[in-house]
């Protein structure tokens, strides 16, 4: 009986061991096999939505800009508020190795990501929940290292200017700058879990029409944003 017993656990072992080595291959065959990540790979948890919804809102204006008039009341960003859906849809990836600049989920607006080792980012047209006037929309974006975010180009920008916008930052840190960041003033968000009003000025001293906004932790990030404005100012 003590033979026949051990042998009964040295089986069940044997079983076990298998079992747990083509479970392995099975799960490295699933990473190795170079498909595209769906949209579950993306996805936030359950609850993650739950506290941009309701929550309070930041001053109504940050301290980047004096409080001054505009040139006139003509919002120069295109697809401010994120209603016109990008040629890709209103979901997109991109991967290392795929064509860059890729667009993202709003038209007008394409993604960026880091510089070598080009991390992946994900962007998402999503129901606002923004303060104030910010249409039906806004953009849901996922940084999977640094400066992943969305730019705008605007060749004829003027050179005095403001750049505004409303960043809900999740994780990570996200930046505005009129001009990539390379020269000129940038602004900086500094709350998490929270509406903010990130805003930037310009004094014609500097170059404009590079429109970034974007994730400034090597680590990933991700943020939403939406009402998006370039202004001329006198």
């Amino acid at each position: 009986m003590n033979i026949t017993f051990k042998r009964l656990v040295n089986v069940g072992l044997l079983l076990s061991l298998t079992f747990a080595a083509v479970a392995l291959s099975v799960g490295l065959f699933a990473r190795a096999d170079g498909n595209a990540p769906t949209a579950d790979a993306f996805a936030p948890p359950a609850s993650s939505l739950k506290g941009i919804t309701g929550a309070a809102s930041a001053p109504a204006a940050a301290t980047n800009c004096p409080p001054f008039s505009f040139a006139n009341n003509i919002n120069l960003a295109r697809n401010p508020s994120f209603e016109i859906v990008g040629p890709n849809g209103p979901f997109t990836i991109w991967l290392p190795g795929q064509p860059i600049p890729p667009p993202s989920a709003a038209r007008h607006w394409l993604m960026h990501t880091s510089n070598p080792p080009g991390d992946r980012v994900m962007s998402r047209l999503i129901p606002t929940t923004v303060p104030g006037p910010g249409g039906s929309r806004m953009l849901r974006f996922v940084a999977g290292g640094n400066e992943g975010g969305i730019v705008q180009q605007l060749p004829t920008a003027p050179a005095k200017l403001m750049f505004s916008a409303w960043v809900f930052v999740r994780r990570g840190r996200v930046q505005i700058a009129p001009n990539g960041g390379v020269q000129g003033p940038v602004a900086w968000s500094t709350k998490h879990n929270e509406w903010e009003q990130l805003r930037v000025c310009t004094d014609g001293s500097v170059p404009t029409g590079f429109f970034a906004i974007y994730n400034q932790d090597p680590k990933g990030g991700e943020f939403f944003v939406d009402r998006i404005e370039i202004r001329e100012t006198p």
